[in-house]
């Protein structure tokens, strides 16, 4: 049999169905080839800029570390630059304990010249009591007596100060040379 006008219309709306069905199945396979399209375009631009920053956090760290790099180098630089000037000042300092002792030691000669001149003294008028041996004597106990022993203590206690000095410059120098030796001043960086 045939169907009645009533089944007529039933085929054609189920014609009608599968047509829109079909036309609905070909927008949405567009519709998904779009947004996977889409989502490979935003997920390769996202790779994009993840390398990017990485690549500029990368050059931002090897900054810091160029930067601290050439801080450790200026403070080996300034250091030495101490160690140098400071190893001339008490060089200097040495010369000058050298004179100052060459110095004194003549003066145990001086004691001699004394002797002479309080001799020539007695012969002036008023003798060995007068004025001018007076002021010889005067004379010999300020240089002699007192100037030179002062001296020579004085000359002791910055020799000890000179050799405080020079130990606690080795100590900086001993414990400046242990830290540099443990911390390199190059680091490898993996720009991957």
């Amino acid at each position: 049999g045939l169907m009645s006008l009533g089944g007529l219309g039933l085929v054609i709306l189920s014609a009608g169905n599968i047509v829109r069905r079909r036309r609905a199945e070909v927008a949405l396979e567009r519709t998904n080839s779009e947004l996977e399209a889409r989502v490979a375009r935003r997920t390769e631009e996202l790779a994009i800029k993840t390398k990017a920053l990485f690549d500029s956090r990368m050059r931002e760290r090897l900054s810091e570390k160029e930067a601290e790099i050439a801080f450790q180098a200026g403070l080996v630089e300034s250091a030495g630059s101490y160690l140098h000037t400071t190893g001339n000042a008490l060089t200097s300092l040495e010369g000058l304990f050298l004179k100052m002792r060459r110095t004194l030691s003549a003066a145990s000669r001086t004691r001699e010249a004394f002797e002479a001149a309080r001799q020539a003294a007695a012969l002036a008028p008023g003798g060995g009591d007068g004025p001018a041996a007076q002021g010889v004597r005067d004379l010999e106990t300020a240089l002699l007596d007192r100037a030179v022993p002062r001296l020579t203590e004085v000359l002791g206690e910055m020799a000890e100060v000179k050799s405080r000095m020079i130990a606690e410059l080795e100590g900086r120098r001993t414990e400046f040379e242990s830290r540099r030796d443990r911390a390199p001043l190059v680091q490898a960086v993996d720009l991957g």
